[in-house]
C-alpha cells in the first residue's frame, strides 16, 4: 500500500519540490491551497495528486483530513518576513500559528497521528541561542509550543524540521546564491555586508528527502515521537560562498564588502543543533551552484 502524504505550503519552493520527490518514491500526494492561490507553476504536481481548497475554517481542514487519511502530514504552509509592519501582524499570526493549530486539531478529529513541519534556524539566536531573529521567527518558536501541546495531550507524533538557507533551480525568492549567479561577470557592483558571517546552505532536493527521512522515521516508531531536528547542509561565510560561485563560474563577481551594514540581529554563528542524519549522499555545493548556473545561462539564451 502506498504511503499517503497531505502538504501544505505546495504552491512554495520547497513544498512543490517535497510533492514531486513524494510523487517520484511512489507515495500518494495530497495538497491543501487557498483558493485564489497561484499554482500555475506546480501543475504538474496538481496533475498527479489531489487538491483541496481551503477557506480558513477548521470545519474544512476536518473535513479534507477525514477524505484523504493520510499517514503524515507535511506543514510547510506559513508567511515569510524579514522585517514586519504593523499591518503584518495579523497575517503572520493566522498563517504561522492559527492555521497550524487548526491542521492539529483536524488531526485529532479524524485519527491522523503524524506531522513533520517546518521550522527555522532564526529561532536559535542570541548568546543563549534562544532568541529569535524577527517576529516571523517568534511565530514559528509559538507554533513549536502548540505541537509541544498536541503531542503531550493527543499523543501526535512530530518532527520539527529546522532549515536554514536553501536554494536550487528555479527558486524565485529573494537569495543571496541568486543574486551572486545573476552577478557573475557584470561590471554593476554588488553592495554586500562585511561577509563575515556563516550561512548553512542546502539543496532543495536534499530538503525534499529530509523530510520523507523524517516521516519514516515517525513510521518506524512504536511510540508518540517529538522530535527538533536540523537539515544541515554546508557551512561557509558569505565571502566564502562570493568565492566558491566564481570558482565554478569561472567569472569575477564586483562585490563591494562592507557596503551595507550586517542585518539587525544578523546570525553571525548560526546554532548547533541536533541534526536529523540522511542515509544518503547529499548534493555538493559545486555541484547546485553549477545547476545554477547553467539553468541561468539557459534562461537567457
Amino acid at each position: 500500500m502506498k504511503n499517503k502524504a497531505l502538504i501544505t505550503g505546495a504552491t512554495g519552493f520547497i513544498g512543490g519540490a517535497l510533492a514531486r520527490s513524494l510523487l517520484k518514491n511512489g507515495w500518494s500526494v495530497a495538497i491543501i491551497i487557498r483558493d485564489g492561490s497561484d499554482a500555475t507553476h506546480i501543475q504538474d504536481v496538481i496533475n498527479e495528486s489531489t487538491t483541496h481548497i481551503y477557506d480558513g475554517r477548521v470545519e474544512t481542514l476536518i473535513d479534507i483530513m477525514a477524505d484523504v487519511k493520510p499517514n503524515v502530514v507535511f506543514h510547510l504552509a506559513s508567511l515569510v518576513l524579514v522585517k514586519h509592519e504593523p499591518a503584518d501582524i495579523e497575517n503572520l499570526i493566522f498563517s504561522n500559528i492559527t492555521f497550524g493549530t487548526q491542521l492539529l486539531e483536524s488531526m485529532v478529529k479524524t485519527g491522523v497521528g503524524n506531522i513533520v513541519f517546518a521550522s527555522t534556524l532564526w529561532q536559535f539566536s542570541g548568546e543563549d541561542e534562544c532568541q529569535s531573529v524577527n517576529l516571523y521567527a517568534a511565530t514559528k518558536k509559538a507554533f513549536q509550543v502548540v505541537v509541544d501541546y498536541y503531542h503531550d495531550a493527543f499523543g501526535i507524533s512530530a518532527v520539527s524540521l529546522i532549515l536554514a538557507d536553501t536554494y536550487g533551480v528555479g527558486d524565485k525568492r529573494p537569495k543571496l546564491i541568486n543574486f551572486l549567479v545573476e552577478a557573475l561577470g557584470e561590471a554593476t557592483e554588488l553592495s554586500m555586508s562585511p561577509g563575515e558571517q556563516i550561512i548553512d546552505i542546502s539543496h532543495v532536493r536534499d530538503v525534499a528527502r529530509s523530510f520523507e527521512f523524517a516521516a519514516l522515521k515517525l513510521f518506524r516508531s512504536t511510540e508518540s515521537l517529538r522530535l527538533n531536528l536540523a537539515v544541515c547542509g554546508t557551512r561557509v561565510t558569505v565571502k566564502q560562498l562570493v568565492s566558491i560561485v566564481e570558482t565554478v563560474g569561472k567569472g569575477k563577481i564586483n562585490a563591494v564588502f562592507g557596503g551595507r551594514p550586517y542585518r539587525t540581529r544578523e546570525i553571525l554563528c548560526p546554532a548547533q543543533l541536533p541534526q536529523l542524519e540522511p542515509n544518503w549522499e547529499k548534493v555538493a555545493l559545486d555541484d547546485g551552484i553549477r545547476e545554477l548556473i547553467e539553468a541561468s545561462l539557459k534562461a537567457h539564451l
